[in-house]
């Protein structure tokens, strides 16, 4: 599954707790000229919150099953 994917669904079933609360939530929203936020927050009375998701990967003896996250979300506002 997409990390993007991933990122969407955690965020709309309330998984990423820093980030329940938005009203709205738009995938690969433009932004300027030629480039898009991977997922754009909004809501009445709250700023808007460009979140872009980083895939990490993850080796060696830190992470041995795949419980491991496999995604960071990078809020700004």
């Amino acid at each position: 599954m997409h990390p993007n994917k991933l990122a969407f669904e955690a965020i709309e079933s309330g998984q990423v707790h820093e980030l329940v609360g938005y009203e709205k939530m738009k995938r690969e929203a433009p932004h300027g000229k030629n480039s898009r936020i991977d997922i754009l927050l909004s809501n009445n009375g709250r700023q808007l919150c460009y979140t872009d998701v980083e895939i990490i990967i993850l080796s060696g003896t830190f992470c041995h099953n795949s419980s491991c996250p496999r995604f960071v979300i990078v809020c700004g506002r």
